[in-house]
């Protein structure tokens, strides 16, 4: 397989909304970002099994080719802004009345659920 060969994972409508672009996209990223970060932040270990454990998350996740881009396109005033990183520019759309997490862009949720994973698995490493 070549190894600078891209695949498109999924092309969504102009009709869907933030769910479904995280659904389809985001929390593929988050799978995948958050096994390397657990191990990272894993709290039981020495520094020095916390180096091992990232080199070797770090050479797994470089064999695996599980790299991840996102691509917004579209004209000005589209909402490319919006549908990475929704509501305004370093806002919560949280904090915003009337929205709430339906409006979230894919990084606040990227990040959510990479955290939510770390709690789930009681700060450990999953």
């Amino acid at each position: 397989e070549n190894s600078d060969a891209f695949r498109f994972d999924a092309i969504l409508s102009v009709t869907d909304d933030q769910d479904a672009l995280y659904t389809q996209v985001g929390s593929i990223m988050a799978y995948d970002a958050a096994e390397p970060l657990l191990r990272a932040l894993q709290g039981n270990d020495s520094d020095e099994e916390n180096h091992h454990h990232s080199e070797d998350s770090a050479v797994a996740e470089e064999n695996s080719g599980r790299e991840h881009v996102v691509v917004s396109l579209g004209v000005s005033n589209s909402g490319k802004t919006h549908t990475v990183f929704g509501g305004r520019f370093g806002e919560s759309s949280r904090d915003v009345k009337g929205r709430g997490e339906k409006e979230e862009g894919l990084v606040p949720r990227l990040i959510d659920d990479i955290f939510a994973q770390y709690e789930r698995n009681g700060g450990r490493a999953a």
